[in-house]
């Protein structure tokens, strides 16, 4: 006896199908399954499986988000570029303090390249003279005489990858600079950002110190003050974008504070310069709201005019402005800028007088003069 396979099987079994619809018409496990001609039934099929058809999409509407190729794209050996880059070796991030160059050292774009060649000068401790730069090259030597240190990088066939082509000599009588001519206030705010982003109120001898110890250049503490304005200007935003939010802000307070009064006012606008805020006031149900401000063009004591509305008020001078102003009029020794801090950071009576104002009025009486007329009510 031999096994039998499907088709055996399927044979044994017709006679069997057949009877049981000769015997009663159709077969009644299957009925839900056998379509009728009939309109009615070709509808009742379409309702049934209506909730499992997705709707069509327009084909138009699709399209595939394929970046464009970058430089490594073309490493498939089967492309000409290949032959470019095959002693060449891609750039990959390096720590500060690790950055290593060599020929052939292949990066993204020039701005990639010219970035991470001024953190190589300044970690390595070395100026450089340019011989030549532009949008396709860039040639330069040490800046110290008798050194023959050179690089040379510039595009290839891509017109977009910047490779270095050209690394020789080495440093080896110049010697570490202790104040780099490469350091400017945009790299100390590009490399400074994330700490001032953490900590808003790093004084700036801490600033100081910590540049020391993390790239080993000196710098001018009056340069940490303008960086840490540029990176708290990039985090927060400048004056200009945060004046343009105040009618916003003038719309807010009516909203939110019914019966409140808001006035925002701009200086007419002229071709060469946009409308500046001039200044606004706030008033709400009838009382003076939690905080209310004053801005204007200048400070003098005509602008300055709250003693005419509000005699009795109390007055605030910001001794940073009225020091700079003290400049201006031609006090500016170190004698003067002790005595005058002493007598700004004053906590009574005998000090301000007699340990600062009286020797102020012996280093120059036109001085006193000047500070009496800038406070006086």
């Amino acid at each position: 006896m031999r096994d039998l396979g499907p088709r055996d099987l399927a044979r044994n079994r017709a006679p069997e199908i057949e009877e049981r619809f000769d015997e009663s018409g159709s077969d009644s496990e299957d009925d839900d399954y056998i379509q009728s001609d009939s309109e009615e039934a070709e509808d009742d099929y379409e309702a049934d499986i209506g909730d499992f058809i997705e709707e069509e999409t327009e084909i138009d509407c699709l399209h595939d988000d394929i970046p464009d190729k970058q430089f490594e794209d073309y490493l498939d050996v089967s492309s000409t570029m290949d032959k470019t880059y095959r002693n060449g070796k891609i750039w990959t991030y390096q720590e500060f303090g690790a950055i290593r160059h060599e020929p052939w050292l292949i990066f993204g774009d020039r701005e990639s390249f010219m970035e991470v060649f001024k953190d190589y000068c300044i970690q390595e401790g070395f100026g450089v003279y340019v011989d030549k730069t532009d949008k396709t090259r860039y040639i330069s030597r040490c800046a110290l005489d008798g050194c023959n240190w050179r690089i040379h990088a510039s595009t290839i066939i891509d017109k977009v990858s910047w490779p270095i082509k050209n690394w020789k000599g080495e440093h080896r009588s110049c010697g570490r600079l202790e104040i780099n001519p490469a350091v400017t206030s945009e790299w100390l705010c590009r490399h400074l950002q994330s700490d001032i982003l953490a900590n808003p109120d790093i004084p700036i001898e801490s600033l100081q110190r910590l540049y020391m110890e993390r790239f080993r250049i000196e710098v001018k503490k009056r340069l940490f003050y303008k960086v840490k304005a540029m990176c708290k200007e990039r985090i927060h935003g400048g004056f200009g974008e945060a004046y343009s939010l105040l009618p916003k802000y003038a719309d807010m307070v009516k909203e939110t504070n019914p019966s409140s009064y808001a006035l925002v006012s701009w200086d007419e606008s002229n071709a060469n310069e946009p409308p500046r805020f001039k200044a606004f006031g706030i008033d709400g149900n009838n009382e003076i709201f939690l905080i209310a401000y004053g801005v204007v063009g200048t400070e003098s004591i005509d602008s300055w005019a709250i003693h005419d509305t509000f005699p009795r008020a109390t007055r605030r001078v910001c001794c940073q402005h009225l020091y700079t102003n003290c400049k201006a009029k031609g006090f500016s020794s170190s004698a003067f800028h002790k005595l005058f801090w002493i007598a700004a950071d004053a906590y009574n009576e005998y000090v301000f007088i007699n340990k600062a104002m009286k020797k102020i009025l012996e280093y120059n009486p036109k001085a006193v003069e000047y500070l009496e007329s800038c406070t006086k009510v």
